[in-house]
Protein backbone atom coordinates (compact mmCIF):
# COMPACT_ATOMS: atom_id res chain seq x y z
CA UNK A 1 0.00 0.00 0.00
CA UNK A 2 1.30 3.59 -0.96
CA UNK A 3 1.29 6.52 1.59
CA UNK A 4 -1.46 7.98 -0.32
CA UNK A 5 -3.47 5.04 0.01
CA UNK A 6 -3.16 5.89 3.76
CA UNK A 7 -4.70 9.26 4.09
CA UNK A 8 -7.52 9.56 5.95
CA UNK A 9 -9.52 11.20 3.57
CA UNK A 10 -11.50 8.90 1.28
CA UNK A 11 -14.24 9.80 -1.50
CA UNK A 12 -16.44 7.24 -2.80
CA UNK A 13 -17.51 7.51 -6.32
CA UNK A 14 -20.83 5.27 -5.93
CA UNK A 15 -22.39 7.30 -2.91
CA UNK A 16 -20.29 10.98 -3.92
CA UNK A 17 -19.65 11.55 -0.41
CA UNK A 18 -16.23 12.18 1.14
CA UNK A 19 -15.14 10.65 4.55
CA UNK A 20 -12.33 10.68 7.06
CA UNK A 21 -12.01 10.50 10.46
CA UNK A 22 -14.47 12.94 11.38
CA UNK A 23 -17.12 11.24 9.15
CA UNK A 24 -19.01 12.77 5.88
CA UNK A 25 -17.53 16.00 4.52
CA UNK A 26 -19.81 16.84 1.36
CA UNK A 27 -22.25 14.83 -0.42
CA UNK A 28 -22.81 14.08 -3.82
CA UNK A 29 -24.11 17.89 -4.90
CA UNK A 30 -20.87 19.59 -3.49
CA UNK A 31 -18.74 16.77 -4.17
CA UNK A 32 -19.44 14.32 -7.01
CA UNK A 33 -17.34 15.73 -9.30
CA UNK A 34 -13.30 16.49 -9.25
CA UNK A 35 -14.00 20.15 -8.99
CA UNK A 36 -16.14 19.85 -6.27
CA UNK A 37 -13.97 17.62 -4.57
CA UNK A 38 -10.66 19.72 -5.39
CA UNK A 39 -12.68 22.81 -3.51
CA UNK A 40 -13.82 20.69 0.13
CA UNK A 41 -10.04 19.95 0.02
CA UNK A 42 -8.77 23.74 -0.40
CA UNK A 43 -11.37 24.44 2.74
CA UNK A 44 -10.02 21.34 4.74
CA UNK A 45 -6.69 22.92 4.04
CA UNK A 46 -7.63 26.16 5.16
CA UNK A 47 -9.02 24.79 8.26
CA UNK A 48 -5.93 22.63 9.08
CA UNK A 49 -3.62 25.78 8.87
CA UNK A 50 -5.93 27.87 10.47
CA UNK A 51 -6.02 25.00 13.53
CA UNK A 52 -1.87 25.07 13.40
CA UNK A 53 -1.70 29.12 13.53
CA UNK A 54 -3.23 28.50 17.49
CA UNK A 55 -0.56 26.21 18.27
CA UNK A 56 2.85 26.96 20.28
CA UNK A 57 5.33 27.80 17.49
CA UNK A 58 7.50 25.22 18.26
CA UNK A 59 4.50 22.66 17.72
CA UNK A 60 3.52 24.25 14.90
CA UNK A 61 6.66 24.13 13.34
CA UNK A 62 6.70 20.39 14.05
CA UNK A 63 3.98 19.37 12.61
CA UNK A 64 4.20 21.83 9.64
CA UNK A 65 7.69 19.86 8.61
CA UNK A 66 5.36 16.88 8.95
CA UNK A 67 2.58 17.35 6.63
CA UNK A 68 5.19 18.93 4.22
CA UNK A 69 6.25 15.88 3.62
CA UNK A 70 3.37 14.34 4.00
CA UNK A 71 2.25 16.53 0.56
CA UNK A 72 6.43 15.84 -0.90
CA UNK A 73 6.14 12.38 -0.81
CA UNK A 74 1.99 12.45 -2.25
CA UNK A 75 3.40 14.36 -4.89
CA UNK A 76 6.06 12.13 -5.84
CA UNK A 77 3.49 9.27 -5.51
CA UNK A 78 1.38 11.10 -8.09
CA UNK A 79 4.37 12.01 -10.21
CA UNK A 80 5.51 8.08 -10.42
CA UNK A 81 1.89 7.32 -11.07
CA UNK A 82 1.68 9.85 -13.89
CA UNK A 83 5.28 8.09 -15.22
CA UNK A 84 3.45 4.80 -15.28
CA UNK A 85 0.62 5.91 -17.63
CA UNK A 86 3.47 6.81 -20.31
CA UNK A 87 4.72 10.55 -19.70
CA UNK A 88 8.27 11.32 -20.25
CA UNK A 89 10.41 13.35 -17.32
CA UNK A 90 9.73 16.67 -19.21
CA UNK A 91 5.69 16.03 -18.90
CA UNK A 92 6.52 15.24 -15.49
CA UNK A 93 8.05 18.25 -15.43
CA UNK A 94 5.15 20.59 -16.64
CA UNK A 95 3.30 19.17 -14.32
CA UNK A 96 5.34 19.77 -11.86
CA UNK A 97 5.99 23.51 -12.20
CA UNK A 98 2.07 24.08 -12.70
CA UNK A 99 0.46 25.80 -9.63
CA UNK A 100 3.37 28.07 -8.67
CA UNK A 101 6.26 29.83 -10.11
CA UNK A 102 9.17 27.03 -10.13
CA UNK A 103 12.52 26.86 -11.25
CA UNK A 104 14.25 24.46 -13.43
CA UNK A 105 16.74 22.65 -11.22
CA UNK A 106 13.58 22.37 -9.06
CA UNK A 107 11.27 20.96 -11.18
CA UNK A 108 14.06 18.50 -12.40
CA UNK A 109 14.87 17.39 -8.44
CA UNK A 110 11.35 16.66 -7.94
CA UNK A 111 10.83 14.55 -10.99
CA UNK A 112 14.24 12.91 -10.10
CA UNK A 113 12.58 12.05 -6.14
CA UNK A 114 9.02 10.47 -8.65
CA UNK A 115 11.34 8.30 -10.81
CA UNK A 116 13.21 7.07 -7.41
CA UNK A 117 9.86 6.47 -6.17
CA UNK A 118 8.83 4.80 -8.95
CA UNK A 119 11.64 2.41 -8.69
CA UNK A 120 11.38 1.55 -5.13
CA UNK A 121 7.70 3.04 -3.33
CA UNK A 122 9.11 2.87 0.05
CA UNK A 123 10.78 5.56 -0.33
CA UNK A 124 7.98 7.61 -0.41
CA UNK A 125 6.77 5.71 2.56
CA UNK A 126 10.15 6.25 4.23
CA UNK A 127 9.75 10.28 3.82
CA UNK A 128 5.86 10.41 5.09
CA UNK A 129 6.88 8.84 8.23
CA UNK A 130 9.73 11.07 8.86
CA UNK A 131 12.55 7.72 8.17
CA UNK A 132 14.14 10.02 5.35
CA UNK A 133 14.29 13.75 5.02
CA UNK A 134 13.36 15.42 1.45
CA UNK A 135 17.38 16.16 1.12
CA UNK A 136 18.22 12.11 1.95
CA UNK A 137 15.28 11.21 -0.47
CA UNK A 138 16.84 13.69 -3.14
CA UNK A 139 20.60 11.85 -2.55
CA UNK A 140 19.11 9.22 -3.44
CA UNK A 141 17.45 9.91 -6.20
CA UNK A 142 20.43 11.57 -7.71
CA UNK A 143 22.35 8.07 -7.13
CA UNK A 144 19.51 6.37 -9.06
CA UNK A 145 19.61 8.70 -11.86
CA UNK A 146 23.27 7.98 -12.02
CA UNK A 147 23.10 4.18 -11.75
CA UNK A 148 20.19 3.23 -13.54
CA UNK A 149 18.27 3.17 -11.06
CA UNK A 150 19.93 0.75 -8.87
CA UNK A 151 20.75 3.23 -5.75
CA UNK A 152 17.04 3.19 -4.99
CA UNK A 153 16.10 0.51 -4.31
CA UNK A 154 19.88 -0.67 -2.42
CA UNK A 155 19.07 -1.55 0.95
CA UNK A 156 22.65 -1.04 1.99
CA UNK A 157 22.41 2.77 0.33
CA UNK A 158 19.33 3.55 1.96
CA UNK A 159 20.22 2.33 5.86
CA UNK A 160 23.43 3.60 5.63
CA UNK A 161 21.53 7.07 4.74
CA UNK A 162 18.80 6.73 7.05
CA UNK A 163 21.28 6.56 10.15
CA UNK A 164 23.64 9.38 8.84
CA UNK A 165 23.16 12.84 8.40
CA UNK A 166 21.10 14.54 6.05
CA UNK A 167 24.52 17.09 5.56
CA UNK A 168 26.08 13.78 4.59
CA UNK A 169 24.11 11.92 2.21
CA UNK A 170 24.95 13.80 -0.90
CA UNK A 171 28.42 12.41 0.02
CA UNK A 172 27.05 8.79 1.10
CA UNK A 173 25.05 8.49 -2.40
CA UNK A 174 27.98 10.14 -4.59
CA UNK A 175 30.40 7.71 -3.40
CA UNK A 176 27.86 4.51 -3.67
CA UNK A 177 26.95 5.89 -6.95
CA UNK A 178 30.65 6.12 -8.01
CA UNK A 179 31.44 2.85 -6.72
CA UNK A 180 28.93 0.93 -8.50
CA UNK A 181 29.55 2.93 -11.87
CA UNK A 182 33.02 1.95 -12.01
CA UNK A 183 33.31 0.52 -15.71
CA UNK A 184 35.52 -2.34 -14.09
CA UNK A 185 33.49 -4.05 -11.99
CA UNK A 186 32.25 -6.03 -14.41
CA UNK A 187 28.55 -4.44 -14.86
CA UNK A 188 27.57 -4.95 -19.02
CA UNK A 189 24.22 -3.14 -19.98
CA UNK A 190 22.98 -6.56 -20.08
CA UNK A 191 23.71 -6.51 -16.26
CA UNK A 192 21.96 -3.28 -15.93
CA UNK A 193 18.55 -4.24 -18.28
CA UNK A 194 18.20 -7.26 -16.13
CA UNK A 195 17.94 -5.26 -12.85
CA UNK A 196 15.36 -3.11 -14.12
CA UNK A 197 13.50 -5.74 -14.99
CA UNK A 198 13.48 -7.59 -11.78
CA UNK A 199 12.21 -4.54 -10.04
CA UNK A 200 9.58 -4.03 -12.45
CA UNK A 201 8.44 -7.94 -12.16
CA UNK A 202 4.86 -8.78 -11.21
CA UNK A 203 1.86 -10.98 -11.46
CA UNK A 204 -1.19 -9.94 -11.97
CA UNK A 205 -5.41 -11.39 -11.66
CA UNK A 206 -7.38 -9.77 -13.85
CA UNK A 207 -10.81 -10.67 -15.63
CA UNK A 208 -10.64 -10.49 -19.95
CA UNK A 209 -13.28 -8.49 -21.96
CA UNK A 210 -14.52 -12.23 -22.88
CA UNK A 211 -15.45 -12.79 -19.36
CA UNK A 212 -12.46 -15.40 -18.50
CA UNK A 213 -9.94 -14.76 -15.69
CA UNK A 214 -6.21 -14.34 -16.47
CA UNK A 215 -3.10 -14.13 -15.02
CA UNK A 216 -0.22 -11.50 -16.21
CA UNK A 217 3.19 -12.44 -15.81
CA UNK A 218 5.94 -10.19 -16.37
CA UNK A 219 9.76 -9.44 -15.63
CA UNK A 220 13.51 -9.94 -16.95
CA UNK A 221 13.82 -12.02 -20.43
CA UNK A 222 15.70 -14.91 -18.90
CA UNK A 223 12.98 -15.53 -16.18
CA UNK A 224 10.25 -15.38 -18.59
CA UNK A 225 12.28 -17.25 -21.38
CA UNK A 226 12.62 -19.77 -18.76
CA UNK A 227 8.98 -20.08 -17.76
CA UNK A 228 8.13 -20.15 -21.96
CA UNK A 229 10.61 -22.78 -22.79
CA UNK A 230 9.05 -25.02 -19.67
CA UNK A 231 5.51 -24.36 -21.20
CA UNK A 232 6.61 -25.16 -25.37
CA UNK A 233 8.05 -28.58 -23.73
CA UNK A 234 5.07 -29.60 -21.79
CA UNK A 235 2.80 -28.51 -24.26
CA UNK A 236 4.14 -30.36 -26.87
CA UNK A 237 4.60 -33.29 -24.59
CA UNK A 238 0.92 -33.00 -24.60
CA UNK A 239 -0.16 -32.16 -28.09
CA UNK A 240 1.93 -36.10 -28.39
CA UNK A 241 -0.34 -37.50 -26.05
CA UNK A 242 -3.21 -36.34 -27.43
CA UNK A 243 -2.07 -37.94 -31.21
CA UNK A 244 0.48 -35.70 -32.21
CA UNK A 245 1.22 -36.20 -35.98
CA UNK A 246 -1.03 -39.37 -36.37
CA UNK A 247 -4.21 -37.40 -35.85
CA UNK A 248 -5.52 -34.59 -38.08
CA UNK A 249 -5.05 -30.86 -36.53
CA UNK A 250 -9.17 -30.24 -36.98
CA UNK A 251 -9.76 -33.39 -34.73
CA UNK A 252 -6.94 -32.60 -31.80
CA UNK A 253 -9.27 -32.04 -28.72
CA UNK A 254 -7.01 -28.50 -28.31
CA UNK A 255 -5.84 -25.53 -29.90
CA UNK A 256 -1.41 -24.95 -29.55
CA UNK A 257 -2.94 -22.01 -27.05
CA UNK A 258 -5.45 -24.33 -25.11
CA UNK A 259 -1.98 -26.59 -24.45
CA UNK A 260 -0.35 -23.98 -23.27
CA UNK A 261 -2.54 -23.23 -20.55
CA UNK A 262 -2.80 -26.96 -19.54
CA UNK A 263 0.79 -26.74 -19.62
CA UNK A 264 0.70 -23.54 -17.31
CA UNK A 265 -1.43 -25.11 -15.24
CA UNK A 266 0.11 -28.57 -14.85
CA UNK A 267 3.35 -27.02 -13.86
CA UNK A 268 2.14 -24.09 -11.54
CA UNK A 269 -0.02 -26.73 -9.61
CA UNK A 270 2.12 -29.55 -10.20
CA UNK A 271 -1.01 -31.33 -11.31
CA UNK A 272 -2.12 -33.42 -14.31
CA UNK A 273 -4.07 -31.63 -16.92
CA UNK A 274 -8.12 -32.56 -18.76
CA UNK A 275 -7.96 -32.23 -21.99
CA UNK A 276 -10.57 -29.92 -23.74
CA UNK A 277 -13.19 -32.64 -24.26
CA UNK A 278 -12.71 -33.20 -20.45
CA UNK A 279 -12.09 -37.09 -21.24
CA UNK A 280 -9.84 -37.99 -19.08
CA UNK A 281 -6.38 -37.23 -17.26
CA UNK A 282 -3.10 -36.47 -19.48
CA UNK A 283 -1.29 -38.41 -17.01
CA UNK A 284 1.91 -36.36 -17.83
CA UNK A 285 4.57 -34.37 -15.03
CA UNK A 286 5.60 -31.02 -16.11
CA UNK A 287 9.54 -31.00 -16.86
CA UNK A 288 11.61 -28.68 -15.67
CA UNK A 289 13.01 -25.66 -17.57
CA UNK A 290 16.49 -26.66 -19.60
CA UNK A 291 18.80 -23.38 -20.14
CA UNK A 292 21.72 -23.65 -23.03
CA UNK A 293 24.51 -21.37 -21.96
CA UNK A 294 27.64 -21.33 -24.47
CA UNK A 295 30.61 -20.23 -22.91
CA UNK A 296 33.98 -19.92 -25.20
CA UNK A 297 36.84 -22.04 -24.19
CA UNK A 298 39.33 -19.10 -24.84
CA UNK A 299 37.04 -16.71 -23.23
CA UNK A 300 37.46 -19.02 -20.26
CA UNK A 301 41.23 -19.30 -20.44
CA UNK A 302 41.68 -15.47 -20.90
CA UNK A 303 39.37 -15.27 -17.69
CA UNK A 304 36.16 -13.41 -19.46
CA UNK A 305 33.14 -14.31 -17.82
CA UNK A 306 30.89 -14.34 -20.55
CA UNK A 307 28.42 -16.64 -20.92
CA UNK A 308 25.60 -16.51 -24.08
CA UNK A 309 22.17 -18.06 -24.97
CA UNK A 310 20.89 -19.84 -27.36
CA UNK A 311 20.01 -16.66 -29.34
CA UNK A 312 23.64 -15.51 -29.04
CA UNK A 313 22.74 -12.68 -26.24
CA UNK A 314 24.98 -12.70 -23.25
CA UNK A 315 23.64 -13.19 -20.50
CA UNK A 316 23.95 -11.00 -17.00
CA UNK A 317 26.28 -12.77 -14.70
CA UNK A 318 24.15 -12.78 -12.14
CA UNK A 319 21.97 -14.45 -13.47
CA UNK A 320 24.28 -16.96 -14.58
CA UNK A 321 25.71 -16.95 -10.80
CA UNK A 322 22.16 -17.80 -9.67
CA UNK A 323 22.26 -20.87 -12.38
CA UNK A 324 25.46 -21.94 -11.16
CA UNK A 325 24.45 -21.76 -7.55
CA UNK A 326 20.99 -23.58 -7.91
CA UNK A 327 21.38 -25.72 -11.11
CA UNK A 328 21.79 -29.12 -12.32
CA UNK A 329 25.10 -28.82 -14.86
CA UNK A 330 25.81 -30.59 -17.68
CA UNK A 331 28.94 -29.45 -19.22
CA UNK A 332 29.85 -30.40 -23.22
CA UNK A 333 33.48 -29.59 -24.71
CA UNK A 334 33.31 -29.37 -27.96
CA UNK A 335 36.56 -28.71 -30.30
CA UNK A 336 36.39 -26.47 -33.21
CA UNK A 337 35.06 -28.89 -35.34
CA UNK A 338 31.71 -29.39 -33.49
CA UNK A 339 33.46 -32.76 -32.26
CA UNK A 340 32.72 -33.93 -28.46
CA UNK A 341 35.72 -33.78 -26.39
CA UNK A 342 33.82 -34.50 -23.10
CA UNK A 343 30.76 -34.49 -21.22
CA UNK A 344 29.79 -34.90 -17.65
CA UNK A 345 27.07 -33.71 -15.52
CA UNK A 346 27.53 -32.92 -11.54
CA UNK A 347 24.50 -32.49 -9.15
CA UNK A 348 24.53 -29.35 -6.81
CA UNK A 349 20.99 -29.60 -5.27
CA UNK A 350 20.43 -30.50 -2.17
CA UNK A 351 19.32 -33.61 -0.80
CA UNK A 352 15.52 -34.32 0.09
CA UNK A 353 17.07 -35.02 3.60
CA UNK A 354 18.87 -31.86 3.80
CA UNK A 355 16.01 -30.18 2.30
CA UNK A 356 13.74 -31.32 5.13
CA UNK A 357 16.53 -30.47 7.97
CA UNK A 358 16.58 -27.10 6.41
CA UNK A 359 12.95 -26.60 7.37
CA UNK A 360 13.25 -27.69 10.46
CA UNK A 361 15.59 -25.75 11.33
CA UNK A 362 15.07 -22.20 9.77
CA UNK A 363 11.41 -22.84 9.16
CA UNK A 364 11.27 -20.21 6.19
CA UNK A 365 13.59 -17.86 4.98
CA UNK A 366 16.58 -16.61 6.99
CA UNK A 367 16.45 -13.19 5.69
CA UNK A 368 12.49 -11.94 5.34
CA UNK A 369 10.90 -15.47 6.85
CA UNK A 370 8.49 -16.21 3.95
CA UNK A 371 6.84 -19.21 4.04
CA UNK A 372 8.67 -22.68 3.47
CA UNK A 373 6.63 -22.94 0.16
CA UNK A 374 8.76 -20.05 -1.68
CA UNK A 375 12.02 -21.18 -0.27
CA UNK A 376 15.15 -23.08 -1.40
CA UNK A 377 18.63 -23.69 -0.85
CA UNK A 378 21.14 -21.50 -0.44
CA UNK A 379 24.80 -21.97 -0.77
CA UNK A 380 26.57 -19.89 2.05
CA UNK A 381 29.54 -19.84 -0.55
CA UNK A 382 28.98 -20.34 -4.36
CA UNK A 383 29.94 -23.69 -5.53
CA UNK A 384 32.11 -21.72 -7.91
CA UNK A 385 33.94 -19.25 -6.08
CA UNK A 386 37.47 -19.98 -5.03
CA UNK A 387 36.46 -21.27 -1.48
CA UNK A 388 34.43 -23.75 -3.09
CA UNK A 389 31.20 -24.02 -1.36
CA UNK A 390 29.77 -27.63 -0.12
CA UNK A 391 25.96 -28.83 -0.03
CA UNK A 392 26.89 -29.37 3.24
CA UNK A 393 23.71 -28.78 5.28
CA UNK A 394 25.72 -26.47 7.69
CA UNK A 395 27.06 -24.76 4.26
CA UNK A 396 23.13 -24.19 3.14
CA UNK A 397 20.29 -21.65 4.26
CA UNK A 398 16.46 -21.68 3.01
CA UNK A 399 15.91 -18.44 1.78
CA UNK A 400 13.07 -17.26 -0.45
CA UNK A 401 13.32 -16.65 -4.57
CA UNK A 402 13.37 -12.75 -4.30
CA UNK A 403 16.41 -12.61 -0.87
CA UNK A 404 17.67 -15.24 -3.19
CA UNK A 405 17.96 -13.05 -6.35
CA UNK A 406 18.98 -10.27 -4.00
CA UNK A 407 22.36 -11.90 -2.86
CA UNK A 408 23.45 -13.03 -5.78
CA UNK A 409 23.02 -9.41 -7.87
CA UNK A 410 24.36 -7.55 -4.46
CA UNK A 411 27.42 -9.97 -4.64
CA UNK A 412 27.09 -10.41 -0.54
CA UNK A 413 27.71 -13.24 1.43
CA UNK A 414 24.64 -15.02 3.79
CA UNK A 415 26.14 -15.41 6.74
CA UNK A 416 25.07 -16.50 11.22
CA UNK A 417 26.49 -13.86 13.58
CA UNK A 418 27.75 -15.24 17.23
CA UNK A 419 24.03 -14.89 18.43
CA UNK A 420 22.47 -17.18 15.73
CA UNK A 421 21.05 -13.95 13.55
CA UNK A 422 21.41 -14.20 9.89
CA UNK A 423 22.97 -11.13 8.83
CA UNK A 424 24.38 -9.99 5.36
CA UNK A 425 27.89 -8.59 3.89
CA UNK A 426 29.92 -8.10 1.03
CA UNK A 427 31.45 -11.02 -0.10
CA UNK A 428 34.71 -11.54 -0.11
CA UNK A 429 37.05 -12.22 -3.52
CA UNK A 430 37.53 -15.68 -2.23
CA UNK A 431 33.45 -15.29 -1.90
CA UNK A 432 32.74 -14.35 -5.07
CA UNK A 433 31.55 -16.54 -7.85
CA UNK A 434 34.25 -17.00 -10.16
CA UNK A 435 34.47 -18.89 -13.63
CA UNK A 436 38.31 -19.38 -13.95
CA UNK A 437 39.86 -22.30 -15.03
CA UNK A 438 42.13 -24.56 -13.02
CA UNK A 439 45.69 -23.80 -12.79
CA UNK A 440 47.98 -24.64 -15.65
CA UNK A 441 49.19 -27.57 -14.14
CA UNK A 442 46.01 -29.51 -12.90
CA UNK A 443 44.41 -28.21 -16.39
CA UNK A 444 44.58 -31.11 -19.20
CA UNK A 445 45.71 -29.71 -22.61
CA UNK A 446 42.56 -29.00 -24.60
CA UNK A 447 42.26 -27.29 -27.75
CA UNK A 448 41.39 -23.44 -27.88
CA UNK A 449 39.47 -23.11 -30.46
CA UNK A 450 36.51 -25.13 -28.61
CA UNK A 451 32.94 -24.23 -27.32
CA UNK A 452 31.94 -24.93 -23.78
CA UNK A 453 27.93 -25.73 -23.44
CA UNK A 454 26.62 -25.09 -20.38
CA UNK A 455 23.11 -26.43 -19.45
CA UNK A 456 20.90 -25.47 -16.79
CA UNK A 457 18.08 -28.10 -15.36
Amino acid sequence: MTFAEDLVLDFDPETGNTTGATGTAGSADSVGTAAGLGADIDQAMLLVLGALRTLPVTDAVVRGTKYQNWLLAFEAEQLARNKATGASDRDNERLAGEGRPSTKSETKKRVKRANAVDENPDLANDLASGELGPEQVDAIADAAAKTGGDAACSEELIDEIKHSSPDDANNIAKRWAADHNDPGDGDTPADKRNRRQRRRREATKFRTKDDCSAILIKGDDESINEIWNDLNTTARKLWRKDGGRDLPKAKHPRTRKQRLFDAAHQTLTNTNSTNNSGSGKVGLKGSGARINLWVRLDDFVAGKHNAYFADGSLAPKTVLARYMCTGTIAATVFDKNGEVLHHGREHRYATPAQIRGLIARDKGCVRCRADIAECEAHHLIPWTAPDQGETNIEQLALVCTDCHHYIHDTNQTLYRNTKGLWKLRPATPNETPSHNPPSAENRPNQTTNCTHKVRHE
